[in-house]
């Protein structure tokens, strides 16, 4: 049984590491099987200030698809990061889990309304992926 500190090692290895296009991939085969340790290590680097690390648990978080949801909130956290990276890639995280997201729409509409436009198409994106918004 692996325990949270070997997930955590196994994200720092892999956010540190030199990114090639198959760093993902690696990170997710190494942890893929941990099941909801797996999903609690990537909620712990999302509350890290190691831009790597967090950017790497978005989109692990990607990879597990419906099972990681309950990371929700600390995805939601992310879309008010103050790095314009980690709140894009939070938005295509949480587009990724269609109505399921639905509690992020509030941040999101937030980043709707940005002065940056690669911003604002990316939370329309996610809105599209979401679903429509009630109000």
């Amino acid at each position: 049984m692996v325990d949270l500190e070997e997930v955590i090692d196994q994200l720092w290895l892999h956010a540190t590491f030199e990114q090639d296009p198959w760093t993902e991939d690696r990170a997710f085969a190494a942890i893929k099987d941990d099941g909801d340790v797996a999903i609690d290590g990537l909620i712990w680097a999302l509350g890290q200030k190691d831009l790597e690390v967090k950017l790497l648990a978005l989109c692990l978080l990607r990879q597990f698809g419906p099972e990681a949801q309950r990371a929700l909130p600390a995805v939601v956290y992310c879309l008010g990061d103050e790095n314009r990276l980690v709140r894009l890639v939070a938005m295509e995280t949480a587009g990724h889990w269609g109505e399921a997201a639905e509690s992020a729409m509030p941040m999101i509409l937030r980043n709707l309304k940005s002065e940056d436009d690669l911003e604002s198409v990316f939370a329309a994106e996610s809105i599209r992926r979401i679903g429509r918004v009630r109000v």
